[in-house]
């Protein structure tokens, strides 16, 4: 069924690589809702900035843009992607059913969309991550673990 899932989703979406990357190496094993949400962004030496790190660092393992073809369009055929898999996370409390490596593309980009929020808010206070944000990398990271232990 699974193959079935990838040969399908391959063939609805032709641009996507065929990569034989470390899809499936298990992400970090961190309840994000317990992590300090003003520690997000990287380099934060605040209490929890080096498991952010760690995160981001798992995050940045697998290159999203790559997997999607690696052009001039490919940036934004990700975002579009990952805002269509996140609006559907926060609508029904639920990752759709999608590979690991599109959930691994979902990770990478929501990272980068994270990293480049802007820090400082207007008021001069640190930016902290939302919480609907944290729950969706956490769901991400969930999922990705799971089908690390899927035989």
């Amino acid at each position: 069924m699974r193959a079935d899932l990838d040969r399908e989703t391959h063939r609805r979406h032709p641009g996507l690589a065929q990569l034989a990357l470390p899809l499936l190496v298990k992400p970090p094993n961190f309840k994000l809702d317990q992590l300090d949400p003003g520690d997000y962004l990287e380099g934060t030496a605040g209490r929890s900035g080096a498991d952010w790190q760690t995160v981001w660092e798992y995050a940045q393992s697998f290159d999203g843009y790559r997997y999607f073809g690696a052009d001039h369009d490919a940036p934004q055929r990700l975002f579009d992607f990952n805002l269509s898999v996140r609006e559907a996370f926060h609508a029904n409390r639920e990752l759709p059913a999608l590979p690991a490596d599109l959930i691994r593309a979902c990770l990478f980009m929501e990272h980068r969309r994270l990293a480049d929020a802007t820090p400082i808010t207007a008021t001069g206070a640190q930016r902290e991550i939302h919480r609907s944000s944290v729950s969706y990398l956490q769901a991400l990271l969930d999922a990705i673990g799971s089908a690390a232990r899927e035989p």
